[in-house]
């Protein structure tokens, strides 16, 4: 049976994550983590910081992607902006905000210059995709962070309760 309520925190819950109503949840359905039945805390969101519909508290999902599909700097899946523009620049079909292609001076180029060119095109796409690693590390970052922080705050939480006891 239940033992004396000096063996419960302020919660009601003793060591082994048991309420002093004989379950592993309080009276408001949460159990000694803050987490119901379902798995999702008093805002929604799960163990891994994602609500029902995937997304974490900073509206993002575990891609990275806001619900209207866009990463946090503004550019969806296939790098284009809201207003169809990549970070060059160029819409889907190569041309830019005025309506120029990119290869337009193309054809005055002599062959070193296209190879130049076309070097430069490569290195720019690595550092495209070594940023897109970073945005995502960034993304995996934060919600450690936040992860962290919650932890942090739960420790303090336990370190208070013992000072109290």
């Amino acid at each position: 049976m239940l033992t004396n309520a000096k063996n419960y925190d302020e919660r009601g819950f003793d060591e082994s994550g048991l309420n002093r109503n004989g379950t592993r949840f309080d009276s408001n359905g949460y159990d000694v983590y803050g987490y119901d039945a379902n798995g999702l805390d008093a805002d929604g969101y799960n163990r891994d910081g994602y609500d029902a519909d995937g997304y974490d508290i900073y509206g993002y999902d575990e891609d990275g992607y806001n619900s209207d599909g866009y990463d946090m700097d503004g550019f969806d899946k296939d790098g284009f902006d809201r207003d169809g523009f990549n970070v060059e620049g160029y819409d889907k079909d190569g041309y830019d905000r005025d309506g120029h292609s990119p290869y337009e001076f193309m054809d005055d180029m002599s062959s070193w210059e296209m190879t130049v060119y076309q070097e430069n095109n490569r290195l720019v796409k690595i550092l495209e995709e070594k940023d897109a690693i970073i945005r995502d590390l960034r993304r995996q970052l934060e919600a450690k962070n936040k992860e962290l922080e919650e932890l942090n705050k739960r420790l303090k939480e336990n370190r208070e309760d013992e000072e109290e006891r």
